[in-house]
C-alpha cells in the first residue's frame, strides 16, 4: 500500500467521490461526478470567488478550484478533520480553504461577497431554509450566482403508511402546484436531520421571492437543483418586513426608518 493509500485509509467515513490522483479515487458513496453533470458548473470560473456551503470531503470545492477560480472557501458545520478534506487537500496539493461555520452566521463571518455559492444537498436538513437563502443572498456579488441541488419531492411523497407515492398519482393537479412536504424527525430514512423537501417549483419560487432571477432549473425523481442569479432588492421587499436584524426601511408615505419590523 502506497502513501496516497494509507492516507486514504486513515479517513474512516468519506462522502465524496475523489479522483486525488489518476485513477485514484477516494471511497465515497455519492456519485458525486454524476451531480456534477447535473448542476451544469460552468467551466471557466477564472478569477471568481467560491464559497460551498456544506463542504464535506470537498469534491466540488476542488473542482472549482480546478476550473480557475481565485479563491475557494469550503464551509460546514462540522470540523474538517471529521471529514476527508484534509487529506484530499493533501494530496491534491490544493489551496481551498476550510470554514468551520453555520450558515445563518454567515454575515458574522465577514467572509466578504462572492462570484458563485454552491449550495448542494443542505437546504432539506435545514429548519429555517429562507433565512438560508437570504443568508446566500448577502453573501453574493450582485449577478452573482447560486448552484443549488436539493432532495426533492416530485418524484415522491411520503403518505401516511410511510410509502413514497408520485405527485401526480396522489392527484394530478398537484404536479403543477408549489408544494412541499415536511418530515416528522427521523422519518425519512431515518435521518433527524431530513426536516422538510420542497417540489422544484417550489424551490424556484423560494429563491425568486428572495432576490433572484432563476437561470436554468432541473429536476431528476428524488433530486433536483437550480441555478440563480443575484439581483439587487428593491426597498419594498417582502424580506424587510420579517427581518431578524436591523434593516433600513423607507416608508413612501412618511419617509420614516422603522427597525426591526
Amino acid at each position: 500500500m502506497n502513501d496516497i493509500d494509507n492516507l486514504i485509509s486513515s479517513v474512516s467515513n468519506w462522502f465524496h467521490k475523489i479522483e486525488v490522483a489518476p485513477g485514484v479515487f477516494t471511497p465515497g458513496i455519492q456519485d458525486s461526478q454524476g451531480l456534477l453533470e447535473h448542476i451544469k458548473l460552468p467551466m471557466n470560473l477564472s478569477g471568481m470567488r467560491v464559497l460551498d456551503i456544506g463542504a464535506r470531503d470537498g469534491f466540488f470545492s476542488f473542482e472549482c478550484e480546478k476550473r480557475g477560480a481565485a479563491e475557494v472557501i469550503a464551509l460546514d458545520y462540522t470540523s474538517a478533520d471529521s471529514t476527508g478534506f484534509n487529506v484530499a487537500k493533501q494530496i491534491l496539493g490544493s489551496k481551498v480553504k476550510w470554514i468551520n461555520g453555520n450558515i445563518y452566521s454567515l454575515n458574522e463571518l465577514n467572509l466578504g461577497k462572492f462570484d458563485l455559492i454552491l449550495f448542494l444537498g443542505v437546504i432539506y436538513h435545514l429548519r429555517h431554509p429562507y433565512l438560508a437563502i437570504d443568508r446566500i443572498h448577502d453573501s453574493l456579488n450582485v449577478g452573482g450566482k447560486a448552484v443549488v441541488e436539493s432532495h426533492i419531492i416530485d418524484g415522491g411523497f411520503v403518505d401516511e403508511k410511510g410509502d413514497w407515492i408520485n405527485l401526480v398519482d396522489l392527484n394530478p393537479r398537484l404536479a403543477n402546484l408549489a408544494v412541499a412536504q415536511f418530515y416528522e424527525s427521523g422519518k425519512l430514512v431515518k435521518d433527524k436531520s431530513n426536516a422538510w423537501a420542497p417540489s422544484i417549483d417550489t424551490l424556484n419560487i423560494m429563491f425568486k421571492n428572495s432576490g433572484f432571477d432563476i437561470e436554468y432549473s432541473w429536476s431528476y425523481h428524488f433530486r433536483g437543483g437550480l441555478i440563480a442569479t443575484s439581483v439587487e432588492l428593491e426597498s419594498d421587499h417582502p424580506r424587510f418586513m420579517d427581518s431578524s436584524e436591523s434593516v433600513v426601511l423607507k416608508s413612501p408615505e412618511t419617509n420614516l426608518v422603522p427597525k426591526n419590523i
